[in-house]
């Protein structure tokens, strides 16, 4: 296999994170230098996974970055100690990626995300009411 990825799935470059940033309707937050699932890794490697995303990114955006959004997300891809990490770099919430509502009681370092796929606006509406209960 050839070890460029597909057009289609290419990253943002650093001048479209940039403008991305400058339009001030995205928040944009931090996940780690590889995309490693975290909780398979020493606390050391996970430390430094998270605060080299972070200084990358406010490095490139000149800005502080206090989100974060676990790699992978699931209930096994991060655990307390990778919270405890996450907490001690300066960030102020993280998201996972599993569904539940979103009460004033959920831990701002294990929000839920709903996963969007690059559906058709008919398939998006739908997810939307249902995520809604419309």
């Amino acid at each position: 296999m050839p070890r460029t990825g597909r057009k289609t799935h290419r990253s943002l470059t650093v001048s479209e994170l940039k403008e991305l940033a400058r339009g001030g309707l995205i928040e944009i937050g931090s996940h780690t230098a590889t995309h490693t699932m975290l909780s398979m890794q020493p606390v050391g490697i996970q430390r430094t996974e998270v605060i080299q995303g972070k200084e990358y990114l406010e490095e490139t955006l000149g800005r502080p970055v206090q989100t974060f959004s676990y790699p992978f997300g699931g209930r096994v891809d991060f655990n307390r100690k990778t919270v405890k990490i996450v907490k001690e770099a300066g960030i102020t919430t993280a998201c996972a990626n599993y569904g539940l509502t979103l009460i004033g009681s959920t831990d701002p370092y294990r929000l839920p995300r709903a996963l969007v796929r690059d559906w058709d606006v008919e398939s998006f509406s739908s997810r939307m009411k249902a995520w809604f209960n419309e």
